[in-house]
């Protein structure tokens, strides 16, 4: 789409305004005092292809890779918004990239209701059949999207649908490493290390940079900000650090800066 298209192309020149007067940027230097900056590399604009952990190649989380006069590393994912997509992925992968990088395996249950929920399971349309909402206009959209709603979840197997929240607000923290940090990226060198929420086209004046291990923690601290969003028979997961919601048959993350900030206060 358009707006998408924009969204990338004004974040790559975000990216390399950043980059160009990375020396004289008070956040970044504060980071480790008393230590020069040796090398930086963008991610974004020179986007390579890395190791996947589910096997072929995926893109790395790290838009701005700093090496320190001492040779270590810091990788940065850079938020151009305050709010918007985070992290874009089809279900099947998610899950497969989660129990890999996780070492876990995700019950049945809740791999039945996460495909339902976020449009990637072949019962789909049966289901809805079987089990169509009351309102006109939920039961077209299900159709329309191929997914179930939270209502309709719930009326069809409700211990699916509570054991499909219960762990993604168990394992929040771990979900929150993944969209920021990991991606399926295989390599460690690959995966994030802090959120930075900085924009030098002049949309907002946020400079500030977030840990992303620090995120991960407070999330997990703060589970029970996981909870079902109250529109169109529930079609959304409000998480600490933004939403979940279907987009284009995938699972679609948001950030969202106020709710990442919040988590600290």
């Amino acid at each position: 789409s358009q707006g998408w298209t924009h969204a990338k192309l004004s974040g790559h020149q975000n990216e390399r305004l950043l980059y160009d007067q990375i020396q004289d940027c008070t956040s970044i230097n504060q980071l480790r005092p008393g230590m020069a900056i040796s090398n930086t590399e963008i991610g974004g604009l020179n986007e390579k292809n890395v190791p996947c952990i589910i096997g072929c190649t995926t893109k790395s989380k790290t838009d701005l890779a700093i090496t320190w006069s001492d040779n270590l590393p810091t990788n940065i994912s850079i938020k151009k918004s305050l709010a918007g997509q985070a992290y874009l992925i089809k279900t099947s992968r998610f899950i497969a990239g989660y129990e890999a990088h996780y070492n876990t395996s995700i019950s049945t249950e809740v791999k039945e209701g996460l495909l339902l929920f976020f449009g990637e399971h072949s019962k789909t349309r049966d289901i809805l059949a079987q089990y169509p909402s009351d309102n006109e206009q939920e039961q077209n959209y299900q159709k329309r999207k191929s997914r179930l709603t939270w209502n309709t979840l719930s009326k069809y197997k409700n211990s699916v649908a509570n054991e499909m929240l219960s762990w993604i607000s168990g394992n929040i923290g771990n979900i929150a490493d993944f969209c920021f940090s990991k991606g399926l990226a295989k390599n460690s060198d690959a995966w994030a290390d802090y959120l930075w929420c900085k924009n030098r086209l002049g949309e907002h004046e946020v400079d500030e940079l977030f840990c992303i291990k620090d995120i991960s923690q407070l999330c997990s601290e703060k589970s029970n900000l996981v909870i079902i969003g109250n529109r169109g028979g529930g079609t959304t997961i409000r998480l600490p650090f933004g939403f979940v919601q279907w987009h284009q048959g995938q699972m679609q993350f948001h950030h969202c800066y106020n709710d990442i900030r919040g988590l600290f206060i």
